[in-house]
């Protein structure tokens, strides 16, 4: 197992570039044009995650919401161009913001959805992944 650091309180292996991580899908295209750009999650029974945006920066579908409501970009590093073309301000009310968060929470979950979890995987890795501490704290060991 290798090293790891406290950033800002995730645990990240000590040789994780933490700077090509933040470029999104530009660390792998290595095009510019795609530095930011990140996988859009799926909303549905998205209240069960428990943690909200791309690096849990908010504990609540409300607070994303919110911040989508007001449009301000989180990182000042992300330059104007690579925002995507409709992030600005919502101008939502109060109770619109409500309905949307009602809606995400309610509207799209299934409370009896089961997702498939295999018994095991042909590489022989623990499902859902393969990292050391996840495999620990999952018993997989």
């Amino acid at each position: 197992m290798g090293d790891f650091d406290n950033v800002n309180g995730a645990v990240l292996l000590s040789d994780i570039n933490m700077e090509n991580v933040k470029r999104g899908r530009g660390n792998f295209t290595n095009n510019p044009a795609d530095n930011f750009k990140i996988k859009t999650p799926t909303l549905y029974n998205k209240i069960d995650n428990g943690f909200y945006e791309r690096r849990g920066t908010f504990t609540s579908v409300k607070d994303v919401i919110s911040y989508k409501n007001q449009g301000t970009p989180q990182k000042t590093e992300v330059p104007v161009q690579n925002l995507a073309s409709q992030f600005g301000p919502l101008n939502l009310t109060e109770e619109e913001m409500d309905n949307l968060t009602y809606f995400i929470e309610n509207g799209l979950r299934d409370a009896e959805l089961s997702r498939y979890v295999p018994a095991s995987i042909n590489s022989g890795n623990c499902f859902p992944n393969n990292d050391n501490m996840s495999r620990a704290d999952l018993g997989c060991d």
